[in-house]
């Protein structure tokens, strides 16, 4: 299992840094601050890996994408090490014991998910069999006869980056069984683990992430379903936008939009994640203290290379499923709207949705820590860091378009909310986390800086 993380890991890292290329001051920052090295490092394997599903979906075959995509790699590792080497090295030291952690979280991950085999149905039937199409026939064609008729069990309209990880992994072994392919799984886990590192320094908030993150989808972590990693990719993504509209770090611009592209990679959720993203980013910008022309300078140029790269394998995807007519089995359309008016008019459906969304813990425990949070904000008005507001307003937002698409769905709303709502829910909470964590975070360094000033006195003074 680690033999074949060592052979992941390298080639996503060198398609990120062949990625980031056009932005040659991107390691010398974290280089000379070790808080931002785990960002760095986080931002490059997410985006190497949205750049191996690009390649995989313009090249199709598995065994020429991973040679090219090798290839590329080594171009990557070759040419940062050339132009900036010690800044680099610098950031790849974040320590022993950061890396000692690192290992020991992937090793009780892996655990988790390479013992259990593939039990779920909608697993089995959807991203891993997907997976396993494209690993039995060696390239996406067959997606491209399932019509109509395939669309409410199989779901080809999904987007494949899981399918592509998964397939590849198979590849990798030389068989296809119900546990190797899921060393996709523990592939997604490693740009996330590699971030939360970031927060070895303030333990309050690595305690908020481990348990929000990681803890609280429980088995969907493990069993094949794509939410909860939805979930953590949309958090992170939260978290290093907000750093970014606070700081105007170049890291966490990189990383946060890594972190959104295998988001619109892994289930048709994220692209609701895309839109939000833009109104919550909107938003912010008008309520920014530079305005939207300023926030739109503070975003190099440069960056819409990585940018690009990073959404080339959703831009593929929606290319082909426009080519292939794989359409999405709720049928969004006229006819939603009418569904949804009529539901707004039923106390039946009303209630259900209220009992479904609203009175569960999955919406009440980031609710009350978040108004926990607002209290905070009432009797200390300067501990309210800027990207917080943006985060909430992504978690509400979503919150929002998961209302009003169980509003229009086609399918009985009692069915259709008892068969989704706990995983969909996953998203909106870890957004709502991600806006907790930003302003615990804060407060955690501001705690510090403020002490400092305090020991040295007290040390002076004996």
């Amino acid at each position: 299992m680690l033999a074949a993380i060592s052979l992941f890991a390298p080639c996503f890292f060198g398609l990120g840094l062949l990625a980031l290329l056009p932005l040659p001051r991107f390691w010398a920052e974290p280089a000379a601050d070790p808080a931002q090295r785990a960002t760095a490092l986080a931002a490059a394997l997410a985006l190497g890996m949205t750049v191996y599903y690009g390649l995989m979906l313009a090249i199709e075959r598995p065994e020429v994408t991973a040679a090219v995509s090798l290839g590329l790699a080594a171009i990557g590792w070759g040419t940062t090490l050339i132009r900036a080497r010690r800044e680099l090295l610098r950031s790849l030291a974040l320590g022993r014991w950061a890396y000692g952690l690192l290992i020991l979280l992937l090793i009780a991950a892996a655990l988790h998910i390479l013992l259990r085999p593939l039990a779920d149905s909608d697993a089995r039937t959807i991203w891993f069999h997907h997976a396993k199409v494209i690993y039995f026939f060696g390239d996406f064609d067959p997606f491209a006869s399932w019509g109509t008729d395939r669309r409410q069990f199989f779901h080809p309209d999904y987007p494949k980056l899981l399918a592509t990880l998964a397939s590849s992994a198979a590849t990798l072994a030389g068989f296809w069984n119900e546990y190797f392919p899921k060393l996709a799984l523990v592939a997604l886990l490693l740009p996330p683990l590699v971030a939360t590192l970031g927060f070895l320094r303030q333990p309050l908030t690595l305690i908020l992430v481990l348990v929000a993150f990681y803890c609280l989808p429980r088995a969907y972590m493990w069993n094949g379903f794509m939410d909860g990693y939805l979930a953590l990719y949309a958090g992170f993504m939260a978290i290093h936008f907000g750093r970014w509209l606070g700081e105007r770090r170049l890291v966490d611009l990189v990383a946060g939009i890594a972190f959104l592209a295998v988001t619109v990679g892994l289930k048709n959720e994220g692209y609701m994640l895309l839109v939000v993203f833009a109104g919550a980013g909107l938003l912010a910008a008008f309520r920014s203290r530079d305005g939207v022309g300023g926030l739109m300078k503070a975003i190099p140029l440069p960056v819409l290379v990585p940018a690009l790269l990073a959404f080339s394998g959703f831009f593929l995807w929606l290319y082909l499923r426009r080519q292939w007519h794989l359409e999405n089995d709720l049928e969004f359309g006229p006819g939603a709207w009418a569904r949804a008016i009529e539901r707004l008019g039923d106390p039946e459906a009303l209630a259900l949705l209220g009992e479904s969304l609203f009175l569960t813990a999955a919406t009440a425990l980031p609710a009350g820590m978040v108004a926990a949070m607002f209290w905070q904000f009432r009797r200390w008005p300067e501990s309210r860091p800027a990207g917080t507001d943006f985060a909430l307003a992504l978690a509400l937002l979503y919150f929002g378009g998961v209302i009003l698409i169980y509003l229009m769905t086609p399918h009985t709303l009692t069915w259709h909310l008892g068969t989704s709502a706990e995983r969909v829910l996953m998203t909106p909470r870890a957004l709502a986390f991600a806006a907790i964590a930003l302003w615990l975070q804060e407060r955690e360094i501001a705690g510090r800086i403020r002490l400092a000033p305090g020991a040295a006195r007290r040390i002076s003074g004996a």
